[in-house]
């Protein structure tokens, strides 16, 4: 079910409720309805998995949910494979993509994205 956030021309559509506590925590505290509205679009990432996936990943899932962690598996391995093949076709594409994940994660989460995804430099 996707909920739907506005103030004034800002909207923001979620599927889930699902944030990091760093982003709830804002939301929470903030008076100001248009930031709120800007945070959860900014955070529009969390959509990519569903609500059982999520439980599963912050350790809530019911005791012996294998399916919902093989799903999850199998997703995030389809979503390297595409990167890779983009970092291959199109590396100028695949580096912007990359600053852009990483910039954002850090000015959104306020901690440095990890796990390398950033491409080396050439000679």
């Amino acid at each position: 079910m996707k909920r739907q956030y506005s103030h004034g021309k800002r909207r923001a559509t979620r599927k889930h409720d699902w944030l990091p506590c760093v982003l709830s925590r804002e939301i929470q505290s903030t008076a100001d309805p248009g930031k709120a509205i800007e945070i959860e679009a900014r955070s529009y990432f969390m959509d990519y998995f569903t609500d059982a996936e999520w439980r599963a990943i912050v350790g809530k899932a019911p005791a012996g949910d294998r399916v919902n962690k093989a799903r999850i598996k199998r997703k995030v391995a389809g979503w390297l494979m595409a990167m890779g093949r983009l970092a291959l076709l199109q590396p100028d594409w695949y580096s912007e993509a990359a600053r852009k994940a990483c910039s954002e994660y850090q000015g959104l989460l306020g901690e440095p994205l990890r796990w390398g995804i950033l491409p080396e430099r050439r000679p």
